[in-house]
């Protein structure tokens, strides 16, 4: 049996390297052929090359790092198989040793989108069975969890899982046995391609919503897309003013506008826009904002100011009985002045009550005359007008003349006014709705 002495293996720059031979590197630094993985010899001296290998069957008469000699079917190292020494009685182990022929390289060009799933066949024969192992861009593969290389039978995989764009590069595939090595061709060569879709609204806002004022309301929209859109919002396809009142957030394709305390001026149609690189969409339907009128029943005033002042209407009651006259003077005294052309100083005058348009029923006085019926009405003269104030009205309430008494018995009114009525005992007057 011929073996390589392990002196010969050198540790450049990080890395193994034996001229003219694939290498590996162990757990503890020093360096080994891959052709020597799990071959049943501790090459690496720490045993890592013979770690997390197949393990031997119930059935099988061999481990998986052994090989049967044909005759007398007993095991031997698979190392020493077709090394140029024969090692079974029958000299089985050395029998049709062959280099690596690889019958399916691997696929020439994949296009996979980040974050997806990407895997590599390639086989060969030989004998021994070859080994298959991978490079990428013609180096190590860097170690990574969501990389994992198979070989079987003379079937290698190389899967990586959620792809990005460190892992782009052409993947090289290598047979290797006892015998030498051959590399695939051609390589796989992995194409990270932008994966991008428009925008799609998934929930278009709430179509209406019926809000009273000072509620707060929110408007949802979602979205899907790559990149993820973002989602803002139009009021009435315009621009929405900016408040305090109003928090717009958009979250994974997730938005949201909340408008707290609302009031008239919010009201309206609410567009949900999903925007990212590859466009812009409006959401169908737009949300509806209407403001409600608020029900709550009016606050009862005249009620309160019942409450308030019930206690206290006896006390009111017995000092308006007692003033009433007073009063009533001094409190709803009222007047008309009739101004005339001192020409008419002498001629009668007049006080009445209107009964229509053009009639009235009232008193005819002279430029004495101080008190008119039973002192209810005083007068007070001088060159140019006279005045009449109202204490009391025997005629009632209504709409009184003052005027000038003409020979024929016509009026010449010179003034007008309502006048309202005293109610008895309570100094208040009586004013008709």
């Amino acid at each position: 049996m011929f073996l390589v002495p392990f002196t010969v293996m050198l540790t450049l720059a990080g890395h193994c390297q034996l001229p003219g031979h694939p290498d590996n590197r162990c757990q503890n630094g020093r360096c080994a052929l891959k052709i020597w993985r799990c071959d049943g010899d501790n090459d690496c001296g720490d045993n890592s090359d013979e770690s997390y290998c197949p393990t031997k069957g119930p059935g099988d008469a061999c481990a998986p790092e052994q090989f049967m000699c044909v005759l007398d079917r007993t095991c031997i190292l698979a190392s020493y198989q077709c090394d140029e020494e024969s090692d079974c009685s029958d000299r089985s182990d050395e029998f049709n040793c062959s280099l690596p022929l690889v019958t399916s390289p691997p696929e020439e060009s994949i296009q996979a989108a980040r974050g997806e799933n990407v895997t590599f066949t390639c086989t060969a024969i030989g004998v021994p069975t070859p080994i298959i192992t991978w490079r990428l861009n013609w180096g190590h593969i860097p170690a990574s969890s969501r990389i994992t290389v198979t070989s079987e039978n003379g079937r290698g995989t190389l899967t990586i899982q959620d792809v990005e764009e460190g892992d782009q590069g052409a993947y090289t595939c290598e047979a290797i046995n006892a015998k030498g090595m051959v590399f695939a061709v051609p390589d796989g060569v992995l194409n990270i391609t932008q994966n991008t879709a428009p925008p799609l609204v998934t929930s278009p806002p709430e179509e209406s919503i019926q809000a009273a004022r000072g509620e707060n309301v929110t408007f949802t929209c979602t979205a899907i897309g790559v990149p993820t859109p973002i989602i803002t919002w139009r009021l009435n396809w315009g621009h929405i003013p900016a408040s305090s009142r109003i928090t717009v957030t958009s979250e994974n394709g997730r938005g949201t506008l909340t408008i707290q305390d609302v009031e008239e001026g919010d009201q309206g149609a609410y567009t949900c826009e999903a925007i990212n690189a590859k466009g812009m969409v409006f959401a169908v339907p737009d949300g509806v904002l209407n403001i409600t009128q608020n029900t709550d029943p009016p606050l009862d005033v005249w009620g309160i100011l019942r409450w308030i002042l019930m206690p206290l209407l006896p006390l009111v009651t017995t000092i308006m009985y007692c003033y009433t006259s007073r009063l009533c003077q001094s409190m709803f005294t009222q007047r008309l002045t009739c101004s005339h052309d001192s020409i008419y100083r002498g001629v009668q005058k007049v006080w009445c009550k209107q009964d229509s348009d053009l009639c009235c029923t009232g008193f005819a006085f002279g430029d004495a005359m101080r008190a008119l019926g039973s002192e209810g009405l005083q007068v007070e003269h001088d060159a140019g007008s006279f005045t009449v104030t109202v204490l009391q009205l025997p005629q009632g309430e209504g709409v009184y003349w003052c005027g000038l008494l003409q020979r024929n018995n016509t009026i010449i009114k010179l003034a007008e006014k309502y006048f309202y009525e005293c109610e008895s005992g309570s100094g208040f007057p009586i004013i008709s709705s």
